[in-house]
């Protein structure tokens, strides 16, 4: 149960947004499970707020490019 939220673990797998480590963190009385996000599937959902993110945690992006073929 992760605190007010005991559906989140099975939200977030079964909409592929991310993976368990395997690693949990307690603060207080809650133990809470560490993620590994799904970088991809969150810039699908939101791609305004994976921008924000990226800036504020001072990450650039490399612009897609994509294969031209004739």
């Amino acid at each position: 149960n992760v605190n007010d939220m005991p559906d989140i673990e099975k939200f977030i797998t079964d909409n592929d947004l991310g993976e368990f480590t395997g690693f949990t963190q307690r603060s207080g009385f809650c133990e809470y499970p560490l993620y590994l996000f799904n970088v991809d599937k969150l810039r699908e959902l939101c791609p305004d707020g994976m921008d924000k993110y990226e800036a504020n945690i001072g990450m650039t992006r490399k612009p897609e490019t994509k294969d031209l073929s004739r």
